[in-house]
C-alpha cells in the first residue's frame, strides 16, 4: 500500500495490492451502500482541492526553493 493512505485520508478504502479477495469485497461493499460512496467521493474532493490544487502547489515549492536558497553556503 505504501504512502497511499497519507493520499487518500478519508476519501477511499485501501486493500492490499495481492489481495483480490480484499479488492473485490471492497468493490461490493460500495456497489451496495450508496451513502458511503456518497460519503467517500465528496471527502475524496474536499482532500484534493485542499492538497492538490494549483496555487497550493505553487506554495509548496516556493516554499521548498526558499529553505533551499537559504541552506546554501555563500560562495566566494
Amino acid at each position: 500500500v505504501g504512502a497511499l493512505p497519507e493520499v487518500v485520508g478519508g476519501g477511499g478504502h485501501l486493500v492490499g495490492s495481492a489481495d483480490p479477495d480484499a479488492l473485490a469485497d471492497a468493490i461490493i461493499a460500495l456497489l451496495q451502500d450508496e451513502a458511503t460512496r456518497r460519503r467517500l467521493g465528496e471527502t475524496g474532493r474536499r482532500i484534493a482541492a485542499e492538497s492538490y490544487d494549483q496555487r497550493h502547489q505553487v506554495d509548496r515549492i516556493a516554499a521548498i526553493l526558499s529553505e533551499r536558497l537559504t541552506q546554501r553556503p555563500a560562495t566566494p
